[in-house]
């Protein structure tokens, strides 16, 4: 519920700025018959799929994985392929991801 409150929130703010496009990550995605769950295990999925990881030596030499933050058209791409669509009423995460355009 608090999840909703803040996209809401975030959608009603941006609203004010008709110049401004509501990201992807706060946009209400529907499909037929899926439940919450449904759409959160997909937007997990999707969210790695969008991310971008990167190999990098460290300041000691040790090896690190940097994870970049996700695509924002790589995601939502994603979602269209697993047959979610944007839909008035239709679920939005409840936490917030930065996304690249």
């Amino acid at each position: 519920m608090r999840g909703i409150a803040v996209a809401a929130a975030l959608a009603l703010g941006l609203g004010a700025c008709t110049s401004m496009v509501i990201p992807l990550y706060v946009v209400p995605l529907g499909r037929p018959g899926a439940t919450f769950q449904d759409f959160m295990n997909d937007r997990m999925a999707c969210l790695q799929a969008a991310s971008h990881r990167v190999a990098a030596a460290g300041a000691t030499g040790r090896r690190t994985t940097i994870v970049e933050e996700p695509s924002a058209s790589l995601y939502i791409n994603c979602m269209y392929a697993k047959g979610w669509t944007r839909q008035k009423g239709g679920y939005v995460p409840p936490a917030a991801v930065p996304m690249q355009p």
